[in-house]
């Protein structure tokens, strides 16, 4: 039950409640039909229950994740997509990352892209089109307001990297749609 409740994290917490609530019931319902008397029917038991992480993905299927989870992965996309460019404006200067720390920061942000695509199907649009917004608006802002001026092959980095998360996004949900229909 506790692998059930942290699963399903992504729900509000009062339908996590009801949920767990839920699930006991017809947890207990289900184990008084099987007629357990031992520990190893018990065992038995045990084994042919859904996995927890697959129980709690078909809940978050029915109800979809809370605002508040889907914010708070929103803030951190655009967290991660601020420091994925190697170009930081601070005041009184220009901060400029080694090339090596920027690579790893676009690196981190592609992988908790990829992350949230895989765990939360169409609603991680929200966070991928978080990461190309920002990532948009901070080369206009580097551009116009502290005329930073890019080369060709800078701008088109960027804008591919850009561009790459929701294109990784589209692709994760169609594979996993593949998936599921071949399942």
């Amino acid at each position: 039950m506790q692998e059930v409740k942290r699963a399903l994290f992504p729900l509000a917490p009062d339908r996590r409640r009801e949920i767990i609530a839920e699930i006991k019931d017809d947890l207990y319902s289900k184990m008084e039909d099987a007629g357990i008397k031992t520990e190893r029917d018990a065992q038995e038991f045990v084994k042919k229950l859904e996995s927890p992480g697959t129980l709690a993905k078909k809940y978050i299927r029915i109800y979809g994740i809370s605002w508040q989870y889907l914010g708070l992965l929103c803030a951190c996309s655009i967290f991660l997509a601020l420091i994925s460019v190697p170009i930081i404006p601070v005041p009184g200067g220009i901060f400029v990352f080694p090339e090596t720390l920027a690579g790893l920061t676009v690196f981190i942000l592609t992988v908790f892209v990829v992350w949230t695509f895989i765990s939360l199907g169409k609603s991680a649009w929200w966070i991928g089109g978080t990461v190309f917004i920002t990532r948009t608006l901070l080369y206009f802002i580097y551009a116009y307001i502290y005329n930073i001026m890019f080369d060709t092959v800078d701008t088109l980095t960027f804008f591919v990297t850009s561009l790459s998360f929701l294109i990784m996004g589209y692709l994760i949900i169609h594979i996993n749609k593949e998936r599921e229909t071949n399942d």
